[in-house]
């Protein structure tokens, strides 16, 4: 799963692009052909955290970790029990914890004198 946080965050952008490229002239980009794939189970865990992720707060040194409040928010609006809604937190805390890595990555440095 992580591999395909990097990969959309780097590329994800340009999916239909890579794809109608694809298409049209019969070669496939080198980052189309890197695309991890996911499993149903994984592309239900993606779709639940970029759900949340749209709610996510930012602070002026930029996003902050997708809250328990979204996450309770999204269990009461999908009706999920307490065992499941342990283990989606679970999960979602770690794929958003890789996200804010791979952002804070991305973010210009500090100069230092």
């Amino acid at each position: 799963m992580t591999e395909f946080i990097s990969w959309n965050m780097q590329w994800g952008d340009s999916l239909t692009m890579f794809q109608e490229m694809a298409e049209q002239t019969g070669i496939v980009p080198k980052a189309l052909e890197s695309k991890p794939s996911l499993n149903q189970a994984q592309t239900d865990l993606y779709s639940a955290f970029t759900e949340m992720a749209g709610s996510r707060p930012y602070s002026m040194a930029g996003p902050l970790p997708i809250p328990m409040t979204v996450f309770s928010c999204y269990c009461d609006l999908y009706d999920l029990d307490r065992s499941d809604a342990q283990d989606l937190w679970r999960a979602v805390r770690s794929i958003d914890a890789h996200w804010m890595n791979e952002v804070s990555k991305r973010q210009p440095q500090p100069k230092t004198k």
